[in-house]
């Protein structure tokens, strides 16, 4: 019986070598490439302020965005137009 078990233990470690050996073998051929594409919606922002000295602050992620400032004789009219 026990040196059936030997025997046993040997095959065991002989087949844990031997698949040791072919799996890095195997895995390293084997080459798979995926191809990714996100759909994403980003929405238009555009912000206006003014800094401290009074300068006018435009920030858009839109492409067409119009601003225009017209002096008047008593005010300043701002026109800020983003499609």
């Amino acid at each position: 019986m026990r040196k059936s078990v030997q025997t046993f233990r040997t095959v065991a470690l002989v087949l844990l070598a031997i698949l040791f050996v072919v799996s890095p073998l195997v895995a390293s051929r084997v080459v798979a490439s995926e191809t990714l594409t996100i759909h994403a919606f980003v929405p238009e922002r555009t912000t206006v302020s003014f800094s401290a000295t009074g300068e006018l602050i435009v920030s858009s992620n839109a492409p067409g965005t119009l601003v225009s400032i017209l002096p008047t004789a008593d005010a300043t009219l701002l026109s800020v137009t983003a499609r």
